[in-house]
């Protein structure tokens, strides 16, 4: 289903005109510092609102999101959301330069970090919020290079972008990251013919741009102190956990340890009819200290060999 027309941004606040001398730099107008705490209110609630429909459309795709949620709950847990992860296409339309801007646009956020996972033809970046980046998610976006496809795949996609409404902008769309499919939807053919080399390839066919997995931030949690405890709570309900370079992918000394569970099978619309795929998978994340230019800080970054690895939860089975 085409997408609609753009939204219009959100407006950034500034005081262009307001300067203080050195003598005065304490004697801020408190009509100001209202004005501005208002306004990083503001900005902060319309993040949130956007991360509830990040989280809504996510769980279209990710069934078993919201159960797992449900029982860290019951557990007596708040949950905070570590980072949440896109997928899309090296296409210059739709390409990581494009979440740039719409990231920094819309929602404040800037790049701090590029990545190389060249086992799956991958190029991403990561980006945190601007201003507040301990109350916002990390963002991970990935691309596919497309020009690593066989002439017939690549002409699926580029047929896919061809037919994307001629008038959207997604840097200026606020809701680009939740919009899904902007194109004409695949075969069931062209998707499995698209799988057979790039299953991340045939996942951002299918699904477009919506989150492709949010992630349980472990050092928020109070019960569960290592991300082998809620390994073990997450299989003890039932949910299959992405074994590939084992249950947890790196380790305490590089400053990440990841785990995922393997996607659910979600119904999925084709140009011919409708099919069982794997959709959107959910991850577990534990952050620790390193030491970063002689000084210990908590590790904010991602490690492309990890990456690499976490991508296959969307893996058939």
């Amino acid at each position: 289903q085409k997408l609609q027309t753009a939204l219009s941004s959100t407006p950034s606040f500034r005081h262009p005109h307001f300067f203080a001398s050195r003598a005065s730099t304490k004697m801020i107008p408190t009509v100001i510092k209202r004005t501005a705490s208002t306004a990083a209110a503001s900005t902060k609630n319309v993040w949130r609102q956007f991360e509830l429909e990040m989280w809504r459309s996510y769980q279209m795709v990710a069934p078993q999101a919201q159960k797992i949620h449900k029982l860290f709950n019951e557990q007596g847990e708040v949950l905070k959301n570590d980072h949440v992860a896109f997928r899309t296409f090296n296409h210059k339309k739709l390409d990581i330069q494009v979440f740039e801007e719409n990231l920094y646009k819309h929602y404040q956020y800037k790049p701090i970090d590029s990545y190389d996972i060249p086992d799956k033809n991958l190029k991403a970046k990561h980006f945190e919020h601007i201003t507040d980046p301990e109350e916002h998610p990390l963002i991970f976006v990935s691309e596919f290079d497309i020009n690593t496809l066989n002439h017939g795949n690549q002409d699926t996609i580029h047929h896919m972008i061809d037919s994307i409404d001629a008038s959207y902008d997604p840097v200026q769309d606020e809701k680009f990251l939740i919009r899904g499919r902007i194109w004409d939807a695949v075969t069931m053919d062209e998707y499995d013919d698209l799988s057979m080399q790039s299953q991340y390839a045939s996942w951002v066919a299918v699904f477009g741009y919506i989150p492709n997995h949010f992630t349980v931030s472990v050092n928020y949690l109070h019960k569960y102190s290592t991300l082998k405890q809620v390994n073990q709570f997450i299989e003890s309900n039932g949910f299959a956990l992405n074994e590939s370079g084992g249950k947890i992918k790196g380790t305490d000394e590089i400053g990440l340890m990841q785990s995922s569970t393997m996607a659910a099978l979600v119904e999925a619309e084709f140009k011919d009819g409708k099919k069982m795929i794997p959709g959107a998978y959910y991850e577990f994340a534990q952050r620790f200290v390193v030491e970063k230019d002689n000084k210990p800080v908590l590790f904010r970054g991602f490690v492309g060999s990890q990456a690499n690895k976490i991508f296959e939860s969307t893996d058939r089975r």
